[in-house]
């Protein structure tokens, strides 16, 4: 959960900054990442509750 968090962060600043005229960042290429850190915080738990990855 904590992962999906840091990376829902991320986007939110990201808008942050776009909206501000700080800078243009494309906030629609980083979409992906949220499904990405849910897979991965989800295949890191399974290796984890079954001692293969310490």
């Amino acid at each position: 959960m904590a992962l999906l968090s840091a990376v829902g962060g991320l986007l939110i600043i990201g808008i942050g900054i776009n909206l501000l005229k700080l800078g243009q960042i494309n906030i629609e290429n980083l979409l992906l990442s949220l499904p990405m850190a849910a897979l991965l915080a989800w295949i890191y738990q399974q290796l984890v509750s079954s001692k293969r990855l310490v």
